[in-house]
């Protein structure tokens, strides 16, 4: 019998989520919010189906803690003609489909990626919708019988995309001529920007009391050192790129239509046994292996609260 072995697309992102005026990390509040808001299975109506996540739960893999769960889209398709003995054919018909995609966070630095089981399942940007929506819904739910001392705070989740060097660079020679590059600070996951830049722009920010912030650079020349910027500050910050095209037409490249994605071979549909698989396959990228020592001492803090989640 042939076994079914396939190339899936496996996404790369930062999984950015902070709490609160004081900007708290994502593991603040893991136990507390977010694994339990991932796994009610609440339903996001589009107008088109609906979205929700399933089989939440948290595995350990080589020594280290994730959180894995498949993110899945119900729709239909609508079908108008087929083709019988070579004649095309009205033939009317709604076919019901779920198409899904299979995540992996890694909870020791919230790094994380996003496998398709199929060319119409659910992006990373469906994936933010859908973890805004389930977590927002939550914590207002939450707080409507919680004391007032109690109260869980506001969140704040932004999936940056990881693009590697040659995807910026490739995104980047689509322009003949760039006017501005954009880069868009947000509260950070206790990550340290690896760029002096970057971190000055990111401790700035924090002095002046404010939550987001924005860098431009216009009318750059140097492409490779605007790439190099780029890939410094992936993961960390939404990057929008305007310009003119080869033919003179207005272009511009934002961050998430930058690629993040690698290819993995996977046996059949992606599954809780394509785990080991996903696991071995991210860790082999240097951008899922990085982790500030403030991430990783709250790791540390937390992780008997997490490993209570492993049976449940």
């Amino acid at each position: 019998m042939d076994i079914d072995t396939t190339e899936k697309v496996m996404s790369f992102a930062n999984f950015n989520v902070t709490y609160g005026v004081e900007e708290q990390p994502l593991l603040t509040y893991f136990n507390e919010i977010i694994f339990p808001a991932f796994s009610n299975k609440e339903h996001r109506e589009t107008h088109n189906g609906y979205y929700y996540f399933d089989n939440i739960q948290v595995k350990e893999m080589e020594n280290e803690y994730v959180l894995v769960g498949n993110f899945i889209k119900v729709t239909e398709y609508n079908i108008r003609t087929v083709v019988k003995n070579d004649v095309l054919c009205e033939n009317p018909a709604t076919v019901p489909t779920a198409p899904y995609s299979r995540f992996m966070i890694f909870l020791k630095n919230h790094r994380m990626v996003l496998i398709k089981n199929e060319s119409n399942s659910p992006s990373l940007m469906s994936f933010q919708a859908q973890c805004r929506y389930v977590v927002g819904n939550y914590i207002r739910e939450k707080n409507r019988i919680l004391s007032k001392q109690d109260k869980f705070p506001s969140s704040r989740i932004n999936i940056l995309n990881m693009p590697l060097k040659s995807d910026v660079s490739y995104a980047i020679s689509s322009l003949a001529k760039i006017s501005s590059v954009k880069f868009r600070f947000f509260p950070l996951n206790n990550d340290i920007p690896a760029s002096e830049l970057f971190r000055a722009v990111d401790q700035y920010k924090g002095s002046v009391g404010s939550k987001t912030g924005n860098l431009i650079f216009n009318s750059p020349k140097n492409k490779e050192e605007i790439t190099d910027l780029i890939t410094e500050s992936a993961a960390l910050t939404k990057v929008t790129i305007k310009g003119k095209d080869y033919q003179g037409n207005p272009h511009t490249v934002k961050e998430d239509k930058i690629s993040s994605d690698r290819r993995i071979t996977i046996i059949g549909d992606v599954a809780a046994d394509s785990d080991e698989k996903i696991y071995r396959s991210a860790k082999d990228s240097e951008e899922i292996n990085i982790t500030s020592e403030e991430n990783l001492k709250l790791y540390n803090k937390v992780i008997n609260k997490i490993r209570a989640l492993l049976k449940q």
